[in-house]
């Protein structure tokens, strides 16, 4: 009895992962070196796909994937399957358009930086989940990830979720921001005469620090 009842509550019970919107970086002024906005990515269930081929084409000849590659995913026996992440949001505009059965949108936060290159060794990067991987992104990962939530629900023979019985959730904590000692203004500036002294000078790289002349404050 209690093997079988076990089983049914895994096949039954679904628990979902709530991200946290992770926290920016902001020069002393409060504007902004990194943020992130909502992106659509683009995903498949692969039982409620009518037209295997024809789906998959579709879906290639929009991402600019190779329908080999999208056919496959779609031949997996699960109930979700990602077929591209973070798409552009004409991409996103054509799917909806040709409304194939089984094929679907999710938004999920995307890492950008409005300044461009500014402060790029600096600042570091995220990977595709928004984990950082270098400079500030990684050093200050922990309170600028935050802690993603949790939702324990029910799930149908389909493997979908049911409101209804919703049974416990944990919302998530978004992340904190974080804030410079770097002037953007200041930060333009010294990039630009970093550059024209390399180029002038033919060096392999230059490095610069700015100092308040009257406190010493960097």
């Amino acid at each position: 009895h209690t093997y079988w009842v076990q089983y049914a509550r895994r096949q039954h019970q679904l628990s979902l992962t709530i991200p946290p919107d992770r926290g920016m970086i902001l020069d002393r002024n409060g504007k902004p070196f990194a943020t992130s906005k909502l992106v659509p990515s683009v995903y498949g269930v692969p039982y409620e796909v009518e037209d295997l081929n024809l789906t998959g084409n579709k879906i290639a000849s929009v991402l600019k994937l190779d329908s080999k590659e999208v056919i496959a995913s779609l031949k997996k026996k699960k109930s979700f399957v990602w077929i591209k992440r973070q798409v552009t949001d004409k991409e996103a505009s054509e799917l909806r358009k040709l409304a194939l059965p089984g094929i679907g949108l999710r938004y999920e936060n995307k890492r950008f930086y409005p300044q461009g290159s500014q402060l790029a060794p600096v600042l570091g990067f995220c990977n595709i989940d928004e984990a950082g991987l270098e400079g500030i992104e990684l050093m200050y990962n922990r309170h600028l990830a935050g802690r993603p939530g949790q939702r324990l629900t029910r799930r149908d023979a389909l493997g979908r979720a049911l409101a209804a019985f919703d049974q416990k959730l944990i919302p998530a904590v978004d992340g904190h921001n974080v804030i410079l000692t770097i002037d953007q203004f200041i930060q333009f500036h010294t990039e630009t005469a970093l550059k024209e002294a390399v180029e002038k000078w033919k060096a392999k790289g230059g490095m610069a620090v700015v100092l308040n002349p009257n406190t010493g404050e960097i």
